[in-house]
């Protein structure tokens, strides 16, 4: 049985790769970081934008990691 979690993560089309969801939650938050940047008075190239979305796709990968280990551990010793 899926959890949330999972439910979330994964995509409905095709479980082996990761959900829509999460990708138009990556693509808001690099809106939100440009548009605080704007305002600041940064000026932010393609290049910088294409790290951004590379920087926040490894961090949640790591995010998802830890959660997924802690969850194994948690239900090995359960």
């Amino acid at each position: 049985m899926n959890t949330f979690f999972e439910t979330i993560v994964r995509s409905s089309a095709n479980p082996e790769k990761v959900s829509l969801t999460i990708k138009g939650i990556l693509i808001s938050y690099v809106g939100i970081l440009l548009l605080l940047a704007q305002v600041a008075g940064i000026a932010i190239t393609e290049t910088q934008v294409i790290e951004i979305i590379g920087e926040m796709s490894v961090a949640i990968g790591n995010l998802l990691m830890i959660v997924g280990a802690v969850r194994k551990i948690y239900y090995l010793f359960k």
